[in-house]
This record gives C-alpha cells, structure tokens and sequence, in this order.
C-alpha cells in the first residue's frame, strides 16, 4: 500500500523538443531508470522565452507523444505551456502553476548541463530554485554525455538539406514529420 502522505518526486523534462530526437529519448529513459522519480512529464515550451523559430505546439506535442511511446508509464506529456499560452513561456510561471495544481508533489528540472551557467539570468530564478530542485543532464559538448550527440537543429537542417535523418528521430515522428511536411 502506497503511503499518501509521502510527496511524490516530478521530474520535469522541458524542452522546444523542434523536433524531438533520440537524445531526448535517451534522457527520459536515463530519468525513469534512476527510479528516482515517481514521475516524469514532458513539457514542450509554448513560446520560447528566447524567441527561437518555432513550428506549431500542435506538432510538437504530438511529436512528443511519438517519442515516449513504448517507455514507463510514467512518462508523461504535459501540454501545460500551451494552456498557459504565456508568450515568452517562463519555467517560474509553469512550475509555479504547477505547485498549486499539485500542491503535494515535489518538483525537479531536468535541465541539460549546458544551460547551468544560464540559470542565474533565468526569469525569477531566485523564484524558481525555492520551488524545484535542478536535475542536471550531461550535455555533449559541454561534458562527457552518454547521450547522442545530435541538436533539434542539426535534425531540422539535414531534412531542410534532404538529408538521411533515420539514425536521430524515431520512424514515427520522421512519418509525421514527411507527413506534415514540417521544416523543409
């Protein structure tokens, strides 16, 4: 029997996910094989704080959708920024959202080794670290990374330039991708 007063550990996995890859599959499978999240959640951003060219939240959820089939049960994707419809998306204000939703749950961010010198220039990050305790990921090119070294934009440029993508994106999200003839 699950003890219900314990809080239970969320572990957000954030990310523009334009599209998302094999890295980012690799990370949630690492994050569900700690065992040390009774959860993880998904959480593409809605408007990117940083104005980076995004293609439609629509696709991207449904991308994300794609890349977690198959994995535990509780992996999850959270469209929460697109309800939000924040423009920029600040993690503070989902997060914050989030604490009042579920106010008995424990979050954490799982955020890749090459953003941690960028936290103190965070929206509210002073805010934000009394609220979520930070998971860091090694990011290739940054540290040693058991992770694939591939980028959402190098992914983009090889179907931009026509070029064979199979070995970075799972067969359904490169269908859907052909499909809705996204970035070409």
């Amino acid at each position: 029997m699950q003890d219900k007063s314990r809080q239970k550990h969320v572990v957000l996995f954030g990310g523009s996910f334009n599209p998302p890859h094999i890295g980012h599959r690799q990370v949630l499978e690492h994050l569900v094989a700690l065992k040390k999240f009774d959860e993880v959640w998904v959480v593409p951003s809605y408007a990117h704080p940083f104005e980076k060219g995004l293609i439609p939240f629509e696709h991207r959820e449904k991308m994300c959708h794609l890349l977690i089939e198959g994995l535990d049960s509780l992996v999850k994707v959270l469209p929460i920024e697109e309800e939000l419809k924040k423009n920029p998306s600040y993690t503070i204000d989902v997060v914050t959202e989030l604490k009042q939703r579920f106010p008995n749950a424990q979050f954490h961010l799982a955020i890749g080794s090459d953003c941690k010198n960028d936290l103190p220039r965070w929206h509210r990050y002073e805010d934000l670290k009394r609220l979520v305790q930070c998971y860091f990921i090694p990011r290739f090119g940054i540290e040693p990374s058991p992770f694939a070294a591939i980028s959402s934009s190098e992914v983009r440029m090889m179907i931009k330039n026509r070029k064979p993508c199979e070995a970075w994106v799972s067969p359904k999200v490169k269908k859907y991708i052909e499909d809705h003839k996204l970035y070409v």
